[in-house]
C-alpha cells in the first residue's frame, strides 16, 4: 500500500500539476513535443537502474518515434518560447519517466491489477484534497457523463492497462509503444471534432507507427526462436 501511495499520492498530482504549469507558458504543441521526449529518458533510467541492453533496434525505433512526434507537433518549432514553461515540462517528463520506472519495481512481486486499484484510489484521495469531490454536484448532467467517463476510460481503464503493460515488457518498451496517443489524438481529432490533418503530421505518424513496430516485431521474433527451441 505504501508503493501505491508513492505513486498514486506522490508522485503522480506532481507530474500533474508541472504540467498543467507547462501550459500556462507554453502553447500545447510545444509542450506535448517535449513531453514525449520521455520514451528516450525512460529508456536511459532502464539501461542504468534495471539493467536494460538496448540493440540496435530500440535505439532505431527512439529515433523515429522521435522524428514522428517532431512531425506530428511540427508547429510547435514556430510557437513563441517561455523558459519558465521549458523547465516546467522537462520537469514533467523526468518526472513520468521516474514513475514509469517506479511502477516497473514495484510491480516486480506485486499483482499490477492489485497496485493499481490502490495508486487509482490515492490519486482520487491526493486530488480531492486539492479540489473537493462535492463540486460535481453543482455540474449539469452532461459534466456528469463527461466526468464519469474521463473517470472510466482515461483513468481507471488506463492506468490498469499502463500498469499491466509495464509488469509484461518493462518500462522502456511500455514508454515507446505508448507514444501511439500522438496519433490517436490526431486521427480523433479529425474524426470528431473536424480539425484538419495535414501531410507533414501524416508522415509524422507514419514514423511513429513504425518505431513502435519495430521493436514488437523483434519481441515476436525472440519468442518464436524461444518456442522452437
Amino acid at each position: 500500500m505504501l508503493k501505491a501511495a508513492v505513486l498514486g499520492a506522490g508522485i503522480y498530482p506532481v507530474q500533474s500539476w508541472l504540467f498543467i504549469k507547462a501550459l500556462q507558458h507554453l502553447p500545447a504543441s510545444t509542450t506535448s513535443l517535449i513531453y514525449y521526449l520521455y520514451p528516450v529518458v525512460t529508456t536511459l533510467i532502464a539501461v542504468i537502474f534495471t539493467g536494460l541492453r538496448p540493440n540496435k533496434t530500440i535505439y532505431q525505433s527512439l529515433l523515429l518515434i522521435l522524428a514522428g512526434c517532431g512531425l506530428v507537433f511540427y508547429n510547435a518549432f514556430t510557437q513563441a518560447v517561455d523558459i519558465r514553461g521549458i523547465w516546467f515540462i522537462l520537469a514533467c517528463m523526468v518526472t513520468f519517466s521516474i514513475y514509469l520506472t517506479l511502477v516497473q519495481r514495484f510491480t516486480e512481486n506485486d499483482e499490477a491489477q492489485r497496485i493499481s486499484i490502490w495508486v487509482i484510489f490515492f490519486m482520487a484521495a491526493a486530488v480531492s484534497c486539492i479540489s473537493p469531490p462535492t463540486t460535481i454536484l453543482a455540474q449539469p448532467l452532461k459534466g456528469w457523463g463527461i466526468a464519469i467517463g474521463l473517470g472510466l476510460i482515461p483513468t481507471a481503464l488506463a492506468i490498469s492497462l499502463l500498469y499491466r503493460a509495464i509488469e509484461k515488457i518493462g518500462s522502456a518498451y511500455t514508454a515507446m509503444f505508448s507514444t501511439v496517443e500522438p496519433v490517436t489524438t490526431v486521427l480523433l481529432a479529425t474524426l470528431m471534432l473536424d480539425e484538419p490533418m495535414d501531410i507533414i503530421q501524416l508522415a509524422g505518424m507514419v514514423l511513429i507507427i513504425t518505431g513502435i513496430i519495430m521493436p514488437n516485431l523483434g519481441l515476436i521474433r525472440e519468442k518464436t526462436i524461444i518456442s522452437a527451441k
